[in-house]
Parts: C-alpha cells; sequence; structure tokens
C-alpha cells in the first residue's frame, strides 16, 4: 500500500467483499507498519491500546526522554526494553515478536528458560512487576 492516501485507502477498503479481502487488507497494513520501523511500530500500537507514550514509558520504566528517542528513531531500544514496554502496554505475544524482528533484536524463543517466562507473562498479561518478581524467583536476570 506504499504511501497511499487516506482517500486511496478507504477506496481499496470500500472495495473489500469478503473476509479474506479485510485480511489480505489488515495484512498489508501490518506489513507496511513494519517496514516503518521499530520506533513507528511502538508509536502506533501505543496510540491502538489507547495510552499516551509518556504513560507507556512510566509503566515500563522507561525514561520519558529515552523512550521519545526510540519513537523518532534517533535510539535503538534494546530487547529487554521493548519486551518491558510491550508487558507495560499489554500487547499480545504477535506484537512483541513482532517488534523485536523489527528492531533485529531476537524474537522470544520457547526453548530458552527466560524467554521462556517472558513468553508465559506475555500470554498470560501479567504486569511488568509480576514478571519481573517470577524472573527473579527463576533466577533469571531481571528486565
Amino acid at each position: 500500500m506504499d504511501e497511499k492516501t487516506t482517500a486511496e485507502l478507504m477506496k481499496v477498503l470500500n472495495g473489500a467483499r469478503s473476509q479474506e479481502d479485510i485480511s489480505k487488507y489488515i495484512a498489508q497494513l501490518d506489513a507496511d507498519l513494519a517496514n516503518a520501523g521499530v520506533g513507528v511500530y511502538l508509536s502506533r500500537k501505543i496510540e491502538e491500546y489507547g495510552l499516551k507514550n509518556s504513560e507507556a514509558f512510566k509503566r515500563a520504566g522507561i525514561e520519558r526522554t529515552y523512550g521519545y528517542q526510540i519513537l523518532n528513531g534517533t535510539r535503538k531500544p534494546g530487547r529487554d526494553k521493548i519486551v518491558a514496554l510491550g508487558l507495560a502496554c499489554h500487547f499480545n505475544l504477535k506484537e512483541v515478536q513482532t517488534a523485536l524482528s523489527i528492531s533485529g533484536e531476537g524474537t522470544l524463543y520457547h526453548k530458552n528458560r527466560r524467554d521462556a517466562v517472558l513468553i508465559y507473562c506475555i500470554n498470560q498479561r501479567k504486569s511488568l512487576p509480576e514478571t519481573r518478581d517470577l524472573l527473579e524467583s527463576f533466577e533469571f536476570a531481571s528486565l
């Protein structure tokens, strides 16, 4: 959907005649968003979840200035920052994995013990403090 105007996107959407058409449209939107970079992706997801950027940073324990640098693309977040932000905003596993992939960080791997705990916490919609406690109980590095 390369740089289409709102009117062009609405025309495509209005022309959808089946669930398959809608699925293709949504998949293309997701692909376009992924190509925009991790900052844009995270910013749009935060907005999608009805949060203010500053609120998301606070929940994730990310310093405000650093958070905005992530979103505008001047700083690249590490893997743990992306996971922490995802947990704080209650992203689902697919959204966290997509953010990790876009950033070039390794996605969470189910055979890695620490990653398995993180996957569990994301799937169970655990809070960031609950996740940190669980990581600590298994003697894994915190987020």
